[in-house]
C-alpha cells in the first residue's frame, strides 16, 4: 500500500508593497494632523497669549503659521509613513501599524535634533503628534467618520479666515488732515554699511532710493548700545537715564507716556510688528499699540514640526521678516479709512545669528559654503560663559558677508512696505522714518557684537526721514542727533494741537536743522548689563562689572567718552578749525555736559518683565539671557 502523499504547506506570499504603502500612508497621515493638533496644543500652553490679547497675532494664525504646520505635517508623515517606512515594512505594516508609529517617533525625534531653535518645543509636538495619532488610528477603526470630523474639526475652525479686531477707539478721528507714519528700526544696522552711509555694497537700494525723495541725517546716534533701552529712549523721547529701561530693570513704567499712546489717543491706528522679543508688551514698549505682532514667535522652522528642519536648506530660516508685509497688509485692508495710522516695524534679520535668513538673501554678498559654519560657530561662542568671541581673518570675512545679507534682507521688506503703502496711494501722505537702534562691531579694534561698548560703529546709526509735504528731497543734514530726538519730530510735523504735549522731553524736533539751525548735544550710555554670562565677558575684556559704566556725548564735530579708563575726546566730525577748542578746555566742557546729564532722575520702572518661556528661549538663542 502506497503511503499517502504528504503535501507541503503553502509557502508564504511574499508581503504586500502595496498593503504597507497603503497602511503606511494612514499612519503617516494620523501623524501629520496629530502633529497639527499638537502644535496648535503647544501654541496655547508653550507660547501663551495669542488667544487671550486682542491684537493681530490671532489674525495671523490662519493664513500664515496653521496653514504651514498642516501642510508640512501632512506631507511629512505622507511621505516618510507611506512612501519610506509602509514600503519598507511591507505586509507587516498593514499588520502592526504600530511599528510605522514607532519609526515616525523616532524619525522625527532625530530630525528634531538638528534644530537651531525651539527644540524642546518641536520635542513637545513630536511626542504630542504621536499622541494624537495613535488615539485617531484607534478611534478610527471603530468609527472613521467620527474620527475624521474630529480630527478636521479643529484644523478648519483655525483656517477659517476672520476679520482683524480692531482696538476700542479712544477719541474721534483728527479733525484736520494728519499724516500717517510708518516708523520701520532695522535692529542691528551700523550707518556705514547702509547707502545713505556711503557703504560700497548695494546692501540698501530701496534705502538709497527713499534717501534721495528724503532727508538723510548723516551722524545720527543711538542712545544705548542694545534693544530695549534705545527703543524705549525712541517712543519716550528720553535718555535711558530718565526713562530707566535698561539692563537693571528691563521694562519700562507706566509713568512716562510714549509717543503711540499720545497718538492713539488723538484717534490714530496703531500696530507694532516687531521681530525682536525686546520690543513688545512684556517690557512695556507695547504700550499704546492697539495691535502687536511678535513676529519672532514664527521663524520658519517655530511652525513647531521637526520636519521643517529637513526643508531649511531650501526655504531657509528667517528671524521673523517673511511675516511682516503681510501682517501689515492686512492689518491696513481693515483699517478704518478716515483714521490716520502709526504703524513701527523692527526687522532683526541683521542681527547674530547672521545665518538665520531666508535662502534668497542668505547668499547674496558671498559663495562661500563655510559661511554658515562661521556663523554657526560665531553664535556659539557668543553664547558660551567665559569666552570672548574671537573669529579668525576668514570667519570674520563670512560673517561680514552674510549681516550684509542681513541688512539687504531688512531692505527687501522695506521695500515691500513701501510698495503696499504707494499701492493704496498712502505713500506720499505718511511720514516715512527709518533708523536703526544700535549698530554692530565686526572685527573693529578687535571687538564683536554690541551691547557692552559705546563704540562709534555700535552707537552710529542711519536715520533718513520722507514726508514730500514737508521734508526737502535729496537734503542730508551732517549735525548730530539722537534717536531721543525722533518723538519729538514726529510731534512737530502733526498738525497743531492734535497731541497732547509731552513735557521734559530730552529730544528735540529735528526740523531746525534743515534751516541751518545750532546743533545740540546729543548722549548715549552703556550700563553695566545683569545677565551673568554678560558680566562675566566683562571681566574678560579687564573691566570691573559692578563699576563698569560708560557715558558718551557727541556736540558738533567733537566726541567725549567717559568709561572705566578715564575720558577720552575724539574727532568724529568736521568743525570749523578757527572756532576749535584746545583738546583740554574742549574736554572740560564737554564733561560738563556729562556731569548734568549724570545728574537726571531716573523714572519709575516697575516690577521686572514677566517674561514667558518662548520669549527667554529666544532671548537666550540670540545671546542675551543665560
Amino acid at each position: 500500500m502506497t503511503a499517502p502523499q504528504v503535501l507541503s504547506p503553502n509557502p508564504a506570499p511574499p508581503p504586500s508593497l502595496g498593503a504597507g504603502l497603503r497602511e503606511g500612508l494612514r499612519v503617516g497621515l494620523a501623524v501629520g494632523v496629530g502633529q497639527t493638533l499638537g502644535a496648535t496644543l503647544v501654541a496655547f500652553l508653550a507660547l501663551g497669549r495669542l488667544w487671550g490679547q486682542s491684537n493681530l497675532q490671532k489674525s495671523l494664525l490662519p493664513s500664515g503659521l496653521v496653514a504651514w504646520t498642516l501642510l508640512a505635517s501632512a506631507l511629512g508623515g505622507l511621505i516618510l509613513g507611506g512612501l519610506i517606512l509602509g514600503g519598507l515594512l511591507g505586509e507587516r505594516a498593514a499588520r502592526r501599524p504600530s511599528l510605522v508609529l514607532l519609526g515616525l517617533g523616532l524619525s522625527y525625534g532625530a530630525v528634531a535634533a538638528l534644530g537651531t531653535t525651539f527644540i524642546l518645543v518641536q520635542l513637545s509636538v513630536v511626542f504630542l503628534g504621536l499622541l494624537f495619532a495613535a488615539l485617531l488610528l484607534a478611534l478610527g477603526r471603530r468609527a472613521p467618520r467620527l474620527t475624521a470630523a474630529l480630527a478636521a474639526a479643529p484644523i478648519a475652525a483655525l483656517l477659517i479666515p476672520r476679520p482683524i479686531p480692531i482696538a476700542p477707539l479712544i477719541a474721534d478721528a483728527p479733525a484736520s488732515p494728519a499724516p500717517n507714519v510708518l516708523w520701520v528700526v532695522l535692529d542691528t544696522v551700523r550707518a556705514d554699511h547702509t547707502g545713505p552711509g556711503g557703504y560700497g555694497r548695494a546692501t540698501t537700494p530701496r534705502l538709497s532710493a527713499l534717501a534721495a525723495e528724503g532727508v538723510t541725517f548723516e551722524r545720527a546716534y543711538s542712545t544705548a548700545s542694545w534693544t530695549l533701552p534705545a527703543h524705549a529712549s525712541m517712543f519716550t523721547g528720553r535718555s535711558p537715564t530718565r526713562h530707566g529701561c535698561h539692563d537693571q530693570t528691563l521694562r519700562l513704567g507706566e509713568a512716562l507716556p510714549t509717543v503711540a499712546e499720545r497718538l492713539s489717543e488723538a484717534g490714530y491706528m496703531t500696530a507694532l510688528l516687531s521681530s525682536n522679543p525686546w520690543v513688545s508688551a512684556d517690557t512695556g514698549l507695547g504700550r499704546g499699540f492697539g495691535h502687536i505682532l511678535d513676529a519672532w514667535r514664527w521663524p520658519l522652522s517655530a511652525s513647531f514640526l521637526p520636519v521643517s528642519a529637513l526643508l531649511r536648506p531650501w526655504r531657509g530660516e528667517d528671524k521673523g521678516a517673511h511675516l511682516i508685509a503681510p501682517a501689515a497688509r492686512r492689518w491696513l485692508d481693515q483699517r478704518p479709512e478716515d483714521r490716520p495710522f502709526f504703524l513701527v516695524v523692527n526687522l532683526m534679520e541683521a542681527h547674530d545669528p547672521y545665518h538665520e535668513l531666508a535662502t534668497e538673501h542668505l547668499w547674496r554678498f558671498t559663495d562661500n559654503s563655510d559661511a554658515v559654519r562661521s556663523s554657526r560657530e560665531y553664535s556659539r561662542e557668543v553664547k558660551a560663559p567665559g569666552v570672548l568671541p574671537s573669529p579668525s581673518p576668514e570667519q570674520g570675512r563670512d560673517l561680514v558677508d552674510l549681516y550684509d545679507a542681513g541688512i539687504f534682507a531688512d531692505d527687501a521688506t522695506l521695500g515691500a512696505l513701501l510698495d503696499e503703502l504707494a499701492a493704496r496711494g498712502l505713500l506720499e501722505s505718511t511720514l516715512v522714518i527709518v533708523t536703526a537702534d544700535h549698530g554692530e562691531s565686526l572685527g573693529d579694534a578687535g571687538r564683536w557684537g554690541h551691547h557692552l561698548t559705546p563704540d562709534e560703529e555700535v552707537l552710529r546709526v542711519p536715520l533718513v526721514m520722507r514726508l514730500p509735504s514737508a521734508l526737502p528731497a535729496g537734503a542730508r543734514v551732517d549735525a548730530p542727533v539722537s534717536l531721543v530726538d525722533l518723538t519729538p519730530t514726529v510731534l512737530d510735523l502733526l498738525p497743531e494741537g492734535l497731541i497732547a504735549p509731552m513735557d521734559g522731553l530730552d529730544g528735540r524736533s529735528v526740523l531746525p536743522l534743515l534751516a541751518s539751525g545750532a546743533p545740540w548735544p546729543v548722549f548715549a550710555e552703556v550700563l553695566p548689563p545683569d545677565a551673568t554670562h554678560a558680566r562675566g565677558r566683562l571681566t574678560l575684556m579687564g573691566y570691573d562689572p559692578d563699576t563698569f559704566r560708560w557715558q558718551v556725548v557727541i556736540h558738533d564735530g567733537d566726541r567725549l567718552t567717559r568709561g572705566p579708563n578715564g575720558d577720552v575726546l575724539e574727532r568724529v566730525g568736521a568743525p570749523d578749525e578757527a572756532q576749535r577748542l584746545d583738546e583740554a578746555a574742549r574736554a572740560a566742557q564737554l564733561g560738563a555736559l556729562l556731569d548734568a546729564q549724570a545728574t537726571q532722575a531716573a523714572a519709575p520702572t516697575g516690577p521686572a518683565a514677566p517674561l514667558d518661556p518662548a520669549t527667554r528661549a529666544r532671548l537666550r538663542a540670540l545671546g542675551y539671557t543665560d
